[in-house]
């Protein structure tokens, strides 16, 4: 296999830089002498430890790249699900109401979203204006869905009638970073969001 890689990056501007030989992945902090070297397990998994920490695709090629980068043949697995997602009005005292009267750790606090961890789990609170392309209504719960292959899926989906958003397949800097993106309803009409990442 050719070295191929790709770089994450944070809201703050930190780059991670994934670089895949064979089965063996170094993972570097650029403008840094930080690095490891890991199985492709084991970055596997720091890859979804960092997306749940604010990381993303730092641009459409590094999005593409990923998909392809852990050998995740199977493009139409079906999707998993990654986090919750919870639109809220005001999101100040939804914070308050979570962390003081519920006791959940405050895991980052942004202006438009909060992320909260409870054991395992992870939720994100995200203010109603936060993210236009959503179009999500206030007090929707959004499940957010990881699909290996954003367009099977959404073929899928339109085959049995159930298009997706308009969104579909379009890289955005949103909540969720970099990443294709597509909003979909169920014939209930709750919102699921699907994300296109390694599974």
């Amino acid at each position: 296999m050719a070295t191929v890689s790709f770089d994450l990056v944070n809201m703050d501007g930190r780059r991670i830089r994934f670089i895949r030989d064979d089965e063996r992945v170094v993972v570097r902090a650029l403008g840094t002498e930080s690095s490891r070297t890991l199985d492709l397990s084991a970055a596997r998994q720091m890859f979804h430890q960092m997306d749940n920490h604010g990381f993303a695709p730092a641009s459409e090629s590094d999005s593409a790249t990923i998909v392809s980068f852990f050998g995740d043949s199977a493009s139409s697995a079906a999707p998993e699900l990654g986090h919750l997602i919870i639109v809220v009005r005001d999101l100040p005292a939804a914070i308050r109401f979570y962390q003081e009267a519920l006791g959940l750790t405050l895991r980052e606090r942004l202006p438009y979203r909060a992320t909260f961890t409870n054991g395992g789990a992870t939720f994100d609170l995200v203010a109603r204006d936060a993210d236009p392309i959503l179009g999500l209504a206030v007090q929707e719960t959004l499940p957010v869905l990881r699909v290996r292959n954003l367009a099977a899926v959404t073929q899928r989906l339109a085959a049995t009638g159930s298009p997706a958003g308009s969104n579909t397949g379009r890289t955005e800097r949103s909540l969720l970073g970099n990443r294709p993106l597509a909003v979909c309803r169920d014939p209930e009409g709750h919102a699921l969001l699907l994300s296109e990442q390694p599974a």
